[in-house]
């Protein structure tokens, strides 16, 4: 390929002319032979087997490749030039093959699945530089007396057409694989095939206008040559090849495929006309929710008319019944999962209200964009008011309507796992009406009949809300209070008040007709907790203390446990004598140390001890409750805490450094509004660095509430203190609390140690093993209390932990024995 050099040789180049027919018909080819090409490549799209897609690729790289090359051809025949040309067959021949071998990789690149940019410049690029490398090699079987010369700019425009033009087409025609399947011949296909023709022709035709002829030195005769008229046949043949194979068989494919999707579709509209008149009301709306379409069932559930409708939102339907959360949530679902179904009411045209079962689906087109939403919904009605009287009929007492001993029994389980999990009680009053058999049986069923239903009036005027008035059977009540956070005495004075109401609004005369009678009852008291309870067990203490107050002569109550007064006494002297207990300075602390598996000390806890003159030595667990029901706990706790740094502080001046002192912390205390301030300033006034103080919490810190929990902890954590959850597994903390905590350590209760050796069904062992994997999991620090034993810790040490407390290491010790231990074990070790 050689080109101009200078302009004076464009002054002795041959004059150039062409033939408009020639032209117009060379552009036509080309037109025909990429539309061509792209119904080829929309069957190899369609393919479903690489075998039919490779046979698609050849078939239509065949007719492409001879397409782009017949154009090329009768471009040649529309040249005219001064001088006689004719043609070498070989090299036509062969210029054939990069045609037909461009078209076939621009067809497989088109079915690939990568990114639509790239597989667009590829295809452009290749075609573009295919196209000029087979003008090339035609011209090379041009025979004439002739140089052939190159204008370098037009030649680089003439590439740069072919490519971005190429590109453009083959755009269109990624569009038209997705939109013209609904017809034999889409208009964006004819538009890519026309683009792409103009590409082909228009490279040919620059290429042409920057070839330049000169004067040659060469005569003599070509062999093998071929004159235009033969050429013009073969062109003929080639072009009929085109028309006839390549454009009539995918066009007849298509319209097979067309043929049976149109039979399908008229299958499916037949389907849903007839779904579309169920008994179920549909409506259909538009993208935007304006109704388009109703069924008969929905004019017939509604009341409205088509008319009435159309234009409309659902909104029209709308009860009042739901807010806007509730149609927020069931929009979110919509549109996340494309359908939703569930209960809603609904609003008919006469403004009744009613309940509906609705489903709501959304119709995509095929580029995922929503253009319809169709709701279905029955009226459920029925199915409601049937469901209410099997509701009624199975919970509550025909007679009076109140609760019967089914329902009764559900409530006392959800009392129960209240009261077990809060730590409350619980009261349940069991009253019997004195003497009603005598009255029912001297003056007939229906005078205590109405005996029986004014009693449950009475019962529910008096009770609050809360309470649950049950009617057992017979002339039996009962009267559930719902678990309260109160101490155990003002329960106890609260079911005492509640008894004497009960009593006095019963003594009231029942006035029956021409009766005036008067009716006592007796009742029996229990309280619950929780704790290995049962319904049948809490009604059997309740009818036992019943008849107690029975056998005391009617028209009184009676508690269950004879005790249960003489203990409300024990307590009240317990919160006496806890009042004065730190001014009189009964409290000690007694501090058990903490080891790592090779025995060194990485802590201690402190422990409260109460020796009260008269009392004696207290455990804990007797006063503390008593401590956090009347508040007295926030006191104690400051004590402690004053105690702990005092203690630390005299350590450190013997030289014995505890990394840190564990001090419980109260839920009351916890929340106390000076807690953090005071904390704050005890450390600082003691200079104790706030780290190596670990507060220890119970779960129930955290599940009252949680919000000002964590926001207390991440103070207290951003000053330097850490934490620890103490009793861990005996509640029911959730995992997404812990996690939500900063917590540094978790404490594994001392009755799961306890049971490690002495668990059958190694359920002990199971959990414990569980709540190593999640300290770790979570990055905790681990620590096992209550180990008393070295078989014990070596199974601890087994499972993952590393750190122990108990008596097999050392007992709690008061603070004078405890700094000489240490001071003796820090030598010895």
């Amino acid at each position: 390929m050689e080109f101009i050099s200078s302009s004076t040789q464009l002054l002795n180049a041959y004059s150039k002319d062409f033939d408009s027919s020639l032209i117009a018909l060379s552009i036509i080819i080309a037109i025909t032979s990429s539309f061509t090409a792209f119904g080829v490549a929309e069957r190899i799209n369609k393919a479903d087997k690489q075998i039919i897609q490779s046979i698609w690729v050849v078939f239509g790289a065949i007719s492409m490749g001879l397409g782009i090359w017949a154009m090329h051809f009768i471009g040649s025949l529309a040249l005219r030039l001064p001088i006689p040309v004719s043609y070498n067959l070989h090299m036509i021949l062969l210029s054939m093959l990069p045609a037909i071998l461009v078209s076939s990789t621009v067809l497989w690149l088109m079915i690939q699945s990568f990114s639509n940019q790239l597989r667009l410049l590829l295809c452009g690029i290749f075609l573009g530089l295919g196209i000029c490398n087979m003008h090339i090699i035609g011209m090379m079987s041009w025979q004439f007396d002739a140089q052939v010369y190159y204008v370098p700019n037009l030649l680089v425009v003439a590439i740069i057409i072919a490519i971005l033009f190429a590109t453009v087409a083959l755009s269109i025609q990624f569009e038209a694989f997705e939109k013209s399947c609904d017809q034999i011949v889409g208009f964006k296909q004819i538009k890519s095939a026309i683009v792409m023709g103009f590409a082909v022709s228009g490279m040919y035709y620059t290429v042409m206008h920057a070839t330049v002829f000169l004067p040659g030195h060469e005569t003599g005769i070509y062999a093998e040559t071929i004159d235009s008229s033969i050429l013009a046949y073969m062109i003929s043949g080639v072009i009929l090849l085109i028309l006839l194979l390549a454009i009539v068989t995918p066009l007849a494919l298509r319209y097979r495929q067309m043929s049976f999707d149109l039979f399908q579709q008229e299958q499916n509209l037949r389907i849903a006309a007839t779904a579309f008149q169920a008994h179920d009301a549909i409506m259909i709306t538009d993208e935007h929710t304006r109704i388009i379409k109703i069924n008969d069932a929905f004019t017939e559930m509604t009341g409205y008319q088509e008319n009435e409708v159309l234009g409309n939102t659902p909104k029209i339907l709308q009860s009042g019944k739901h807010d806007a959360r509730f149609y927020a949530g069931l929009w979110q679902q919509l549109l996340s999962e494309e359908s939703w179904c569930g209960e809603i009411w609904n609003r008919r045209k006469n403004s009744e209200i009613f309940p509906c079962w609705q489903t709501i689906s959304t119709v995509k087109n095929r580029e995922e964009k929503i253009t319809h939403y169709v709701s279905s919904f029955s009226d459920i009605s029925k199915f409601k008011a049937n469901e209410k009287e099997i509701e009624r009929l199975a919970f509550y007492d025909p007679l009076t309507e109140l609760p019967n001993r089914r329902l009764l029994k559900d409530h006392l389980e959800h009392e129960f796992n209240t009261a077990n999990r809060y730590q409350r009680h619980g009261v349940l009053l069991f009253m019997d009406l004195d003497r009603f058999k005598h009255i029912n049986d001297s003056l007939g069923h229906s005078v205590g009949d109405e005996i029986l239903i004014m009693t449950a009036k009475r019962l529910l005027s008096i009770l609050r809300k809360s309470d649950i008035a049950v009617r057992l059977g017979g002339d039996e009540y009962i009267i559930l209070i719902p678990t309260q956070s109160k101490s155990i005495t003002d329960i106890i004075t609260q079911a005492q008040s509640v008894a004497e109401r009960v009593i006095h609004s019963i003594n009231q005369p029942y006035q029956i007709g021409s009766h005036n009678l008067f009716i006592s009852t007796s009742i029996g008291i229990t309280l619950f907790s929780g704790n290995e309870e049962s319904s049948e067990t809490i009604l059997k203490q309740a009818d036992t203390a019943m008849y107690q107050a029975k056998e005391a002569g009617r028209n009184t109550f009676r508690f269950y446990h004879k005790s249960m007064q003489e203990e409300a006494d024990s307590r009240l002297i317990l919160e006496k004598y806890l009042r004065t207990a730190c001014i009189n300075n009964e409290f000690t602390l007694h501090y058990q140390l903490q080891f790592s598996k090779a025995k060194e000390i990485v802590g201690a806890e402190a422990l409260i001890r109460w020796n009260h003159p008269e009392l004696g030595l207290t455990v804990p667990a007797h006063f503390i409750p008593v401590a956090e029901e009347t508040g007295i706990i926030v006191e104690i706790g400051e004590w402690v805490l004053q105690e702990v740094c005092a203690q630390m502080k005299a350590l450190d001046e013997l030289g014995v450094v505890i990394p840190h002192m564990a001090v419980n912390i109260s839920l009351r205390q916890f929340h106390q509004k000076n807690f953090t301030t005071m904390l704050k300033a005890t450390i600082e006034k003691a200079n104790i660095p706030a780290n190596r103080i670990l507060l220890e919490i119970t779960e129930s810190v955290f599940l009252k509430n949680f919000e000002e929990t964590a926001a207390i902890m991440n103070e207290l954590k951003t000053y330097g203190f850490r934490f620890s959850i103490d009793d861990f597994g005996t509640g029911y903390a959730s995992l997404s609390f812990l996690k939500r905590l900063p917590f540094d350590q978790l404490k594994i209760d001392q009755s799961f140690v306890h049971d490690l050796m002495n668990d059958p069904d190694n359920t002990a062992s199971a959990i414990v093993q569980a709540i190593i994997a999640m300290a770790n999991s979570m990055g905790l620090n681990l620590i096992a209390e209550g180990v008393e034993t070295d078989q014990q810790l070596q199974v601890l040490s087994n499972f993952g932990c590393h750190y122990f407390q108990g008596y097999y290491f050392v007992k709690p010790l008061a603070a004078d024995e405890f700094n000489h231990y240490c001071q003796q074990y820090l030598l010895e070790h």
